[in-house]
């Protein structure tokens, strides 16, 4: 399933938090680079779920993620070693990102000890 380069979505999305501070902005490729295939019509960059994740994430924290899409999240927080729940609805996504989770999961992390990824959790509600 391709998605059209034509396709546009907002040049910029602002998140709410509970946490002080400022807004902050990430600068990267929309949606992926031509490296990593995009999936779903809003996909967000690992690497942007990646600085999120080391801005606000600590050690032993559990994520959920209730709209998993493209299961970037999934991707970012096992590169973190972060456990992660993630739920998708719909089943064509569901298994587009179930695909690139096992995916990452059989990388070899030549950083981390034992040097596999711990598996993300992608479930259909």
């Amino acid at each position: 399933m391709a998605i059209a380069e034509t396709f546009t979505m907002a040049m910029c999305e602002y998140a709410w938090t509970s946490f002080r501070g400022n807004a902050k902005i990430w600068r990267g490729a929309p949606q992926g680079t031509k490296w990593e295939k995009r999936i779903h019509p809003t996909q967000k960059p690992v690497k942007l779920y990646m600085w999120q994740l080391k801005l606000f994430a600590r050690d032993g924290m559990r994520i959920l993620d209730t709209h998993a899409g493209s299961g970037s999240l999934e991707v970012a927080c096992m590169r973190q070693g972060l456990k992660c729940w993630g739920f998708e609805i719909d089943q064509t996504y569901y298994e587009m990102a179930r695909r690139r989770i096992e995916e990452e999961a059989a990388q070899v992390n030549l950083f981390e000890e034992g040097g596999e990824y711990e598996q993300s959790l992608l479930e259909m509600p």
